[in-house]
C-alpha cells in the first residue's frame, strides 16, 4: 500500500506522497462504486498537474550536485522519482493499460519482478503517509506562486525576464514557509529577490490579495513611444 521505500524529507516529498495515497483512497472508492470517469478524472488531475506541474519542477535542483554530500539528496530524489512513477502506473493501468505496460517494463530494464503490471497489487491508501499539513502548506505555496504567474500575465512581462516581488504575511508560520521555499518560488515564478516586508501590499498597484499574504510586483512596463506612435 502507499510508495514503498519513499523517503519524504522534504516539503514537496511530503505533499506528493500525501496527494498520491489521498488520490489512490478517492480512486479505489470511486471504481468500488463504478464511477470510472471520477476515477480516470482523480489519475489525470494528479499525474498531470501534481506530479508533472510541480513535483518534477519542485525536485529539479536536487538532481544538480556539486559536492560529494549533495550525492545522497540525488539519490534519495531519484529513488522517490521511480518509486512514485511505479506507483502511479499501477494506478493508471486499468485507465491506460498498453502504454503504461511498456514503462513498467522499461523501469525494470525489461526484467520486471510480474510477467505483467495487470498482476501487480493496485495501489491502496496508506494511512501513515498521509500528511495534511504538508497538503496545506504546499497549497499555500502554489498559490503564492500562481498569484505571481498571473500578475506576470497581466502586466505582460516577458517570459525570460526575473521581476523582484514583495510578499507581506501576517502570520509569522506563513513568513517562514515562504522563506523556507524561497528559493521554488524565484525559480517557479521566475522571481528575480523577494522581500518580505510589514506592511499590506493590496492597496498597491501590480498586487494580489489572499486570506494569507499579499504579493506586489516591483514592475513598471517600459513603452517604446516612438514605436507606439508610428
Amino acid at each position: 500500500v502507499g510508495v514503498a521505500g519513499f523517503v519524504a524529507g522534504t516539503l514537496e516529498d511530503r505533499w506528493i506522497l500525501s496527494r498520491f495515497n489521498s488520490v489512490a483512497a478517492g480512486v479505489n472508492e470511486s471504481l468500488k462504486n463504478y464511477r470510472f470517469d471520477e476515477a480516470a478524472n482523480q489519475i489525470y488531475d494528479f499525474f498531470w498537474h501534481d506530479f508533472c506541474d510541480w513535483f518534477l519542477e519542485l525536485i529539479k535542483p536536487r538532481f544538480s550536485f556539486e559536492t560529494d554530500a549533495d550525492r545522497g539528496g540525488t539519490r534519495t530524489a531519484c529513488a522517490n522519482l521511480v518509486g512514485l512513477l511505479e506507483a502511479s502506473l499501477r494506478l493508471l493501468h486499468p485507465v491506460m493499460p498498453f502504454i503504461t505496460e511498456e514503462i513498467w517494463h522499461a523501469i525494470y530494464d525489461g526484467k520486471p519482478p510480474l510477467k505483467s503490471l495487470a498482476l501487480a497489487e493496485y495501489p491502496h491508501k496508506n494511512e501513515k503517509q498521509i500528511d495534511l499539513a504538508a497538503e496545506t502548506e504546499m497549497a499555500i505555496l502554489q498559490d503564492l506562486i500562481v498569484n505571481i504567474r498571473n500578475l506576470r500575465a497581466e502586466l505582460k512581462v516577458e517570459q525570460k525576464q526575473k521581476v523582484p516581488i514583495q510578499v507581506f504575511a501576517e502570520d509569522a508560520a506563513m513568513r517562514t514557509l515562504f522563506q523556507q521555499n524561497r528559493g521554488a518560488i524565484e525559480r517557479l515564478g521566475n522571481v528575480e529577490s523577494i522581500a518580505f516586508v510589514e506592511t499590506p501590499q493590496a492597496q498597491l498597484p501590480n498586487s494580489r490579495h489572499t486570506d494569507r499574504f499579499d504579493v506586489h510586483m516591483g514592475y513598471e512596463r517600459k513603452i517604446d513611444v516612438a514605436s507606439e506612435t508610428a
